[in-house]
């Protein structure tokens, strides 16, 4: 019996999406192994002295290939070619560097990001992230790339607080960057505020309540990956969905071929964000829609099983053109568009990130027959079911269904 194959996990122990990062490799795993899983996570202390280490990465002599996240630190190209095998990164800090990297692309992030806040009618901006980091410039630069198209300016805040947890107290954010305080306070109202992550976001929401900043009417704050940080927060944050087990799948794909002695290796892949969850950090929602709030949450839990907007009137128990106007103040559209998004963005992710038939896709999100699926497609984006999935350009998928 041949040998299974041992793949090492080197991942850092607080990203949010390291479980969904996993689940992407162990889907591969699935469908391509023989493989066995190896867990070397680490924590952020130690990768901070590199230039001092003398002995090999943990996993040398003990697997066949790694899966990691890591950045820029000095040293670490060569820490890592020390364990001579194959490795692929799942950050966007090491992009045009060894080893290859998978990674969300920036692109795409800053165009849902454009969409939600236009849609919602705002007219300044600015992006929040951990300076030193490489992954957080390339997404303030497509951040500010995608808002030109469209005639507008962008204020780029870069601060030197590490978030990678909740935050809840303004205090340690304002002791490291006084400046963003300051700029909060100066910045034309309302704002609109694009942060690298979800905990980022929930710092700038921190801060906005410190400083006397109503969240959403001043300030906007759309964060990045939506994790439980984002459903944690004491004002819960919009946050643009990461394609993690997309990610993980993908380097598991480029590790497999680099085992296997293949050359043709692209340097870097950049994988697609396709939708967002709206919540209050962006979108008001006063006590007194409450029971609206509801409808908002039934379309993103049953768009994919056929809800109607009649269906959203009954529930209501209001008539057809209050509701029209109600989600229309809140959202930026009717709630039939709102369905149709819910239902072709779960539709774009499954074509992506999963190898199910178009019409088991087709029944997933809602459409019994095949060739309403495809029509409804078609009509979303200008191509078939079959046809997206073939795409491979970035570029062109960031456009479809624009």
């Amino acid at each position: 019996m041949k040998t299974p194959c041992r793949i090492a996990i080197y991942l850092p122990n607080y990203i949010s999406n390291f479980h969904q990062i996993v689940d992407g490799v162990l889907k591969f795993q699935k469908e391509h192994g023989p493989y066995l899983i190896r867990d070397f996570r680490y924590s952020p202390g130690d990768l901070d002295d590199l230039e001092k280490k003398q002995s090999p990465p943990p996993w040398t002599s003990r697997c066949n290939g790694v899966i990691t996240f890591v950045g820029r630190q000095p040293g670490m190209e060569e820490w890592l070619i020390r364990g001579n095998v194959p490795v692929v990164n799942t950050s966007a800090d090491r992009l045009g560097c060894f080893p290859p990297s998978v990674h969300s692309d920036a692109a795409s992030i800053a165009k849902v990001a454009a969409d939600h806040f236009l849609a919602l009618g705002h007219e300044r901006f600015a992006y929040v992230g951990y300076g030193p980091s490489i992954g957080n410039t390339y997404r303030a630069e497509a951040f500010r790339e995608e808002l030109a198209k469209r005639g507008y300016s962008l204020k780029n805040w870069k601060i030197q607080s590490i978030c990678d947890a909740l935050i809840e107290d303004a205090d340690p954010i304002l002791k490291v960057d006084p400046h963003l305080g300051k700029e909060l306070c100066k910045a034309r109202k309302p704002l609109a505020v694009l942060c690298q992550n979800d905990a980022t976001a929930s710092a700038i929401i921190a801060v906005c309540l410190k400083l006397g900043l109503k969240v959403p009417q001043d300030v906007a704050v759309l964060g990045v990956g939506d994790f439980s940080i984002a459903t944690d927060c004491c004002i819960p944050i919009s946050s643009i969905v990461i394609p993690s087990v997309k990610i993980g799948w993908e380097a598991m794909s480029l590790l497999h071929r680099l085992i296997r002695g293949e050359s043709d290796i692209p340097q870097d892949t950049a994988i697609p964000v396709v939708d967002l969850v709206v919540r209050g950090s962006t979108v008001e929602r006063p006590h007194r829609d409450r029971d609206f709030n509801r409808i908002i949450q039934l379309i993103r839990e049953k768009a994919c099983q056929g809800i109607t907007v009649h269906d959203l009137v009954d529930t209501l128990h209001v008539s057809r053109k209050t509701l029209e106007r109600k989600f229309v103040e809140i959202v930026g559209h009717p709630p039939g568009e709102e369905i149709r998004r819910v239902r072709l963005a779960r539709a774009k992710e499954l074509l992506l990130t999963t190898q199910l038939s178009v019409s088991r896709i087709g029944r997933m999100v809602g459409f019994e027959k095949g060739s309403l699926f495809t029509r409804f497609f078609l009509t979303g984006t200008g191509l078939t079911p079959r046809d997206y999935r073939k795409m491979t350009d970035i570029e062109e998928l960031q456009s479809v269904g624009s």
